[in-house]
């Protein structure tokens, strides 16, 4: 009876790391594919902000995810960042932190072209 209730933890456990790794993928994703969308020539930061919480949307309920984009300069060059920051939630109920991931892509136009 021990066993069986300490091997349901351990099976649960690996259940819920593998859900939170694969909404750490999908904010990646959605950050990388925010920053390629905000980074082209006739597009704007709000475009590739949109991008990103589209693919949060429609891979993650997302509830509470947030999105910002801006514009840094890497090694002197103009790029785009966009930073999405998604809850952590334990077994339903418990927010126990949140994934922040962060990408970066070049900015086709120069800042706020």
């Amino acid at each position: 009876m021990l066993v069986s209730a300490l091997l349901l933890f351990v099976a649960l456990g690996v259940m819920q790391l593998a859900v939170v790794l694969y909404g750490r993928n999908i904010a990646a994703s959605a950050a990388h594919e925010g920053a390629h969308m905000a980074a082209l020539a006739d597009r704007s930061l709000a475009d590739g902000e949109a991008r990103a919480r589209e693919i949060l949307a429609t891979s993650l309920t997302a509830d509470g995810a947030e999105v910002t984009a801006g514009y840094e300069a890497v090694d002197g060059v103009a790029s785009v960042r966009v930073r999405v920051e998604l809850p952590v939630v334990v077994i339903g109920a418990f927010d126990v932190g949140s994934i922040v991931v962060t990408a970066r892509a070049f900015d086709e136009a120069g800042y706020g072209s």
